[in-house]
């Protein structure tokens, strides 16, 4: 009676596994099945990077299953081109809606920075000491014009050579006065 129970479990056991082994190749996993029924598989692409072929199935260089490329549905050539089939649509929650003329709200409210452009300005430095006597342009941000004046300035180096040089013309001596040319130039 035993031996009869065993035997009725082992091929109650190989039955089950054989069956198993049916039902998933049959319905789990058709694309192992290689019937012609469908659409031709043309390759299979990686993901990730779609320039990653093989002409059957495995896995990418990042460890994904490659995804069979049906006849019909090759890439377009276009980078900026996205194709989703019905399955990812699904799953990432896309929703649609009909596109209508609307009136926008006339008022928004929003945050901005203002600032100048740094390429727009310059800095003016003197080379000699001295102060400013007169100043033309008050405020930072006031614009200015080309040959504006933006400041009179007082320097004693600058009176010095002027003087030199005053007193230069007034002698006539032509190396004197190139003398005090070049060091009021400099």
């Amino acid at each position: 009676m035993r031996g009869r129970y065993a035997a009725l479990s082992v091929l109650a056991l190989a039955a089950g596994l054989g069956g198993g082994v049916y039902v998933e190749r049959l319905y789990l996993n058709p694309a192992v099945q290689g019937g012609s029924e469908g659409p031709e598989i043309l390759y299979w692409v990686a993901p990730m990077d779609p320039n990653f072929r093989q002409p059957g199935p495995g896995k990418s260089p990042m460890g994904m299953d490659l995804i069979p490329v049906y006849a019909g549905q090759e890439p377009s050539g276009d980078p900026a081109e996205v194709t989703l089939n019905a399955a990812e649509i699904n799953a990432i929650g896309v929703r649609t809606a009909v596109a209508r003329m609307s009136e926008v709200q006339p008022r928004i409210e929003t945050v901005g920075f203002v600032g100048y452009d740094e390429h727009l300005t310059s800095h003016v430095h003197t080379r000699v000491e001295g102060w400013v006597e007169r100043l033309k342009v008050r405020a930072v941000g006031d614009r200015v014009a080309g040959e504006q004046v933006l400041f009179e300035l007082f320097s004693p180096l600058i009176a010095a050579a002027t003087g030199d040089l005053v007193r230069a013309v007034e002698d006539g001596d032509p190396r004197i006065l190139d003398a005090a040319r070049n060091k009021l130039m400099s």
